[in-house]
C-alpha cells in the first residue's frame, strides 16, 4: 500500500486527498501490525501504550500536514518526518532496554 500510495502521489492525475489517506492507511497498517504482534516480541521489545499513542500522534500530525500543504515533495517531507519520529520512539525503546539490561 505504501509504495503503490507513492506512486500515485507522483502522478498528476491522481487525487491529493486519496493519495495522502492511502499512504497514511498504509503506515498506520503497518504500526497496528506491530501492535497487534507485541505479545509475540521479546520483553525487551515491547512497547508501552504511550509509544504507540506518540507514534499516532506524529502520524495524525503528519496526516493533517500532509492535507493542508499543497505541494507533492512537501507531502514526501512530511511524510518521512513523521515516519522517522515514529521509528524512533521504537528504537528509543531498544536502547532504554539494552542499557537496562547490561
Amino acid at each position: 500500500m505504501i509504495t503503490v500510495s507513492l506512486n500515485f502521489i507522483t502522478l498528476p492525475t491522481a487525487k491529493p486527498n486519496f493519495a495522502v489517506t492511502f499512504l497514511y492507511v498504509g503506515i498506520t497498517l503497518l504500526y497496528l501490525g506491530l501492535r497487534c504482534a507485541r505479545r509475540y516480541q521479546r520483553p525487551e521489545f515491547q512497547c508501552a501504550d504511550g509509544t504507540y499513542g506518540w507514534i499516532v500522534g506524529c502520524l495524525m500530525a503528519g496526516y493533517l500536514l500532509s492535507l493542508v500543504l499543497p505541494s507533492r515533495f512537501s507531502t514526501i517531507v512530511v511524510t518521512a518526518i513523521a515516519t522517522l519520529a515514529s521509528c524512533a520512539a521504537l528504537v528509543r525503546r531498544v536502547y532504554q532496554a539494552r542499557n537496562i539490561a547490561s
